[in-house]
């Protein structure tokens, strides 16, 4: 599984300069196996281009599936968090 990262998004959906080689890039990606991209790339690129639900319509055609960010327990030494005992 190959994540795809925001910028690569955002020129290829910006019509930026460096479209043409994120394309490329990602098609070489999609030849390799699934390409994802998570809730952070999809909030980073909805932020940068004001897309909307349709996002993920376009996702979809260009056969990039979403992946969400899994919510982890953290330990409470690790959190800041004190105990009164």
């Amino acid at each position: 599984m190959i994540a795809v990262d925001s910028p690569v998004l955002i020129d290829l959906l910006g019509d930026d300069a460096r479209a043409e080689a994120s394309e490329d890039s990602l098609r070489q990606a999609l030849a390799h196996g699934p390409v994802v991209v998570c809730d952070v790339v999809v909030s980073e690129v909805v932020a940068g281009l004001g897309f909307g639900a349709e996002l993920f319509d376009v996702l979809e055609e260009a056969g990039i599936g979403y992946l969400a960010t899994e919510a982890r327990s953290v330990p409470a030494r690790c959190s800041g968090a004190t105990s009164s005992a």
